[in-house]
């Protein structure tokens, strides 16, 4: 048996999650290159080049933020019931991590950031995916 607390605890990280990335989402579609510029900046750690392309692939990455964060509302809202979701966002979030120390090096060719910036990154998501892990649903029978 789960308790409430738990539950609850899950269901607002979960909630968290949905809004973060939506709102993330609709920054990159809506918003003005220079906002994107300065919202990239601070939430990933790199100051991309604005062109065009960026513009670009900033929307279309955006449509999965969305997708991602509908998934992720699904689960907060009914998370025993909808409990195989978490894997989503521990999947998504563990890919990121490796992805960032993989290609570090990259990382710094590209937008010149340190590895301190970088672990500022990687700490919360780490966090994140630890804590949805820890307090997943588990079955009610």
């Amino acid at each position: 048996m789960q308790t409430n607390t738990r539950l609850n605890i899950f269901r607002f990280l979960a909630g968290f999650v949905s809004v973060y990335h939506f709102g993330l989402a609709l920054i990159g579609i809506f918003g003005s290159a220079d906002f994107i510029a300065t919202v990239v900046n601070r939430v990933y750690g790199v100051t991309p080049a604005i062109d065009a392309q960026f513009l670009y692939l900033a929307k279309f990455i955006s449509v999965y933020m969305i997708v991602f964060a509908i998934a992720m509302a699904i689960l907060a809202w009914k998370p025993v019931q909808y409990r195989n979701l978490v894997w989503l966002p521990i999947t998504l979030f563990g890919i990121r991590i490796i992805q960032r120390i993989v290609f570090f090096d990259l990382l710094v060719e590209a937008f010149q950031t340190t590895m301190a910036r970088n672990l500022q990154v990687i700490i919360p998501i780490a966090i994140l995916l630890v804590a949805l892990f820890i307090l997943r649903p588990k079955s009610e029978t």
